[in-house]
């Protein structure tokens, strides 16, 4: 009610003065009343079965549904779009949000924003989304989330070359946009182009990437271990963050005494640190360095002898 409160003033106000960010915020407003709908559609159409709601806002997200329809086979998207657009909430919101991106375009064509959101409703409006793909190609825009969108749309239409370069310049930019990205990548494109080009010379994003998505996958995890011990080692590191990765990368090559060496000087750079110490006793432990790892724990017993890992480490090892 609030949304249809909302949306009836500022369509008043958008006849008598029509302005950029007000037909943006309408166009937002439909989508977010179309979402509200669709929700409760998948709520009422599943009686008897619990849900999540939460979740259900998610994957009625643009994002979400544009790979839902995009990774189904033509006859099957067809219908699945075909399916919503016969809603009969579809006609008052996603027609009419289009409508308004299209007017903010109008009053101002560099509005990046509503390129993409165009593109975003390509599927739902049955038009082509390469044009709004070669309109945004056009900007000389550093902005990682405006890319990471515009890697979604080709991604979902498939457009997998656009898509590859545009998530790519994004992980450039930002290393925190690999979560949205890894998974959605790992469906579309063969792991090795992935692990060679995709991702960034950037040490911790290597790393995170072969610790969280490539577990079963020694052979890509060990590309990834070896890029970020040549990003770091070509660098000099020497700083505790850098020796600690270089500690993670050897470790996942197998370079157990190089490690503990890198691990061993990253302690030293960071003696205040006391998690990090003892995860070191743990990994000396595991290693064979038992007399190090008890040393390192009568260490830790006396700056903080109450720490609930210190202690769960000593019993499991019996050096209490």
């Amino acid at each position: 009610e609030e949304i249809n409160q909302s949306i009836a003033s500022m369509e008043s106000a958008a006849e008598n003065a029509p302005a950029l960010e007000l037909h943006v915020l309408l166009a937002e407003l439909y989508i977010m009343k179309f979402r509200n709908e669709l929700v409760e559609y998948f709520v009422t159409s599943s009686p008897n079965v619990e849900v999540d709601r939460d979740k259900l806002w998610i994957e009625t997200s643009m994002r979400s549904r544009n790979f839902f329809f995009g990774l189904q086979n033509e006859a099957d998207r067809t219908t699945f779009i075909e399916n919503h657009r016969k809603l009969d909430f579809f006609e008052s919101t996603i027609p009419k949000a289009s409508r308004h991106f299209e007017k903010a375009i109008a009053i101002c064509p560099l509005s990046v924003r509503s390129i993409l959101r165009l593109g975003e409703l390509a599927y739902f409006m049955e038009r082509d989304a390469n044009p709004y793909l070669s309109a945004f190609a056009r900007f000389n825009i550093q902005n990682p989330i405006y890319f990471r969108r515009a890697g979604d749309i080709a991604g979902a239409h498939g457009l997998k070359n656009i898509a590859f370069s545009d998530w790519k310049q994004a992980l450039a930019l930002s290393s925190n946009l690999i979560d949205p990205i890894l998974p959605i990548a790992i469906l579309l494109f063969d792991s090795e182009a992935i692990c060679m080009d995709l991702i960034p010379d950037d040490a911790a994003t290597l790393v995170q990437v072969a610790e969280k998505f490539f577990i079963e996958d020694q052979a890509l995890q060990q590309v990834l271990f070896a890029r970020a011990d040549q990003v770091l080692t070509s660098t000099a590191a020497n700083d505790s963050k850098a020796l600690y990765l270089l500690y993670k990368a050897n470790r996942g090559l197998g370079n157990h005494s190089v490690a503990l060496n890198y691990f061993d000087n990253a302690v030293r750079l960071d003696p205040l640190n006391i998690e990090l110490k003892i995860e070191f006793a743990e990994y000396c432990w595991e290693n064979g360095a038992q007399e190090k790892a008890s040393e390192i724990v009568r260490e830790c017993k006396l700056s903080d002898g109450e720490n609930a890992r210190l202690k769960r480490f000593m019993k499991s090892t019996g050096l209490e």
